[in-house]
């Protein structure tokens, strides 16, 4: 969420880079939910180069989005960008839209409906300027008002692909387990997984989401309240774990994979322990870590340990974008916010009882159905 167009800049005497302001959530310093706040004057800077201005019709609110509202990877991306983290900041990193305005050399034209993920925030406002290679063309079959709630997922399950090796040709004969399948991530990695017709899908969930993880393809859903995946499943190839789980109950999750399968998860610490000890010692820290976890995995049961590093991936935003309009794919989405709303969100992700994905609406596209009847 790192930087924000809102950071003052000293203005060029040749080009000056604001657009006009519009509504936009800000927060003024790091906390819980109730340091998020509406404003009408947010300004956002004209596209240059390979950039475009977006108005934005879609976003959605995930958890890393509550977990840097608190300060949750400010010193690492304070590094990364080469920027400072000035407030006022505004957050969120997915958006859905249409292009406003394209800068030179863009391969998107005004108009395109398009939707994408930003590393750097920004997404909670009417507009957002953006390098065009982290935004592709959206689905044509859903109002953009939803497609924002597909970019951040996709970024998470391409780096779960790459780092598992998973693709939609080798995937017939693998058994994957997802432990958190109700999740944004776990329903999407469902429907992807039975879309590249993998042999068995099995996922934890709580008792209220059984039937959605079955309808989205799961072939074996574990209610987690009345079972323990650990006692009922075997011989899995890839092990996906979206709950954060912690270094003992990885490890006492290893049974559920054949010798010679992948353990992967969606949590490295890299950022939080270069928060804590800054980019060289927290980049030291990190990779010991998962040189322990590597090892241990290997000598002791067989198996293989990776992280998932998702980055801004447009090649899988444009497939992502082919399975939602082959009817393959589906956006789940348990509540709808406003702007105003977002407070409210945040409170529903920090309880740990969000469902799939909280859409955040910031316009509808109200002529979808009678563009599409009509085409």
């Amino acid at each position: 969420m790192f930087p924000t167009s809102a950071v003052k800049r000293q203005p060029s005497l040749i080009f000056i880079r604001y657009a006009s302001a519009c509504k936009a959530i800000v927060q003024n310093s790091f906390g819980p939910s109730s340091v998020l706040e509406v404003v009408d004057d947010y300004k956002v800077e004209e596209p240059k180069k390979k950039e475009v201005l977006v108005e934005v019709y879609g976003s959605s609110v995930n958890p890393l989005d509550c977990q840097q509202r608190e300060g949750f990877g400010k010193r690492f991306f304070e590094v990364t960008t080469g920027q400072k983290a000035t407030f006022p900041i505004c957050p969120g990193c997915e958006f859905s839209g249409k292009v406003l305005k394209a800068g030179p050399n863009s391969s998107f034209k005004v108009g395109d409906r398009v939707f994408g993920a930003s590393l750097a925030g920004r997404s909670w406002a009417e507009r957002i300027c953006i390098n065009d290679g982290t935004v592709a063309l959206a689905p044509k079959t859903i109002p953009l008002e939803v497609a924002g709630t597909f970019p951040k997922v996709a970024i998470s399950v391409s780096g779960f692909l790459k780092a598992a090796n998973l693709h939609s040709d080798n995937c017939r004969d693998k058994r994957v387990f997802i432990n958190g399948g109700s999740g944004g991530i776990g329903t999407f990695t469902i429907q992807l997984l039975k879309s590249y017709g993998a042999k068995e899908i099995a996922v934890t969930c709580g008792p209220d989401n059984v039937e959605l993880c079955s309808e989205l393809g799961a072939h074996t859903v574990i209610n987690y309240k009345k079972e323990d995946f650990r006692e009922v499943l075997r011989d899995f190839d890839v092990y996906l774990d979206c709950i954060n789980s912690n270094d003992e109950d990885r490890r006492s999750g290893y049974g559920v994979l054949r010798k010679g399968g992948h353990y992967l998860t969606l949590v490295f610490p890299w950022i939080g322990n270069t928060d804590e000890s800054g980019l060289l010692w927290g980049t030291l820290r990190a990779i010991s870590w998962l040189a322990r976890m590597k090892r241990d995995a290997s000598k002791n049961f067989g198996l293989k340990f990776d992280p998932c590093v998702g980055m801004p991936d447009q090649k899988f935003l444009v497939e992502t974008a082919t399975l939602i309009d082959a009817g393959k794919m589906r956006s789940v989405v348990s509540q709808n916010f406003s702007l105003e709303d977002m407070k409210m969100a945040h409170d529903i992700i920090d309880s740990g009882r969000a469902k799939g994905k909280l859409n955040v609406i910031l316009k509808k596209e109200e002529d979808f159905m009678v563009e599409n009847v009509e085409g």
